[in-house]
């Protein structure tokens, strides 16, 4: 998985791996923790959620920034489209 990452990043040293595999790791938690499934079997969707983390690392998130007013948008969770599919995904969990 994280040579398949480095490829979609354009990324073709080991510099980032320690970053990529601990936002790997974040993301297989929040997607098992939302899904209630084990996310090895959807590896795509993992895989979007961790360009989405690092696309937005450094840039804390933010979405738009306006000098005039000096008012700030930030980016809380991933893309509308992305949640879709992870809603979709949802098990109910049975005790």
């Amino acid at each position: 998985m994280l040579e398949k990452l480095k490829a979609y990043l354009g990324i073709n040293d080991n510099s980032k791996d320690s970053l990529l595999n601990i936002m790997l790791e974040n993301a297989e938690a929040s997607f098992e923790a939302s899904t209630n499934q084990p996310a090895a079997a959807h590896p795509t969707i993992l895989l979007k959620m961790v360009v989405e983390d690092f696309n937005r690392y450094g840039s804390e998130g933010i979405a738009s920034l306006s000098f005039g007013s000096g008012s700030e948008s930030v980016l809380e969770d991933y893309s509308a489209g992305l949640q879709k599919q992870i809603r979709k995904l949802k098990r109910i969990r049975v005790l």
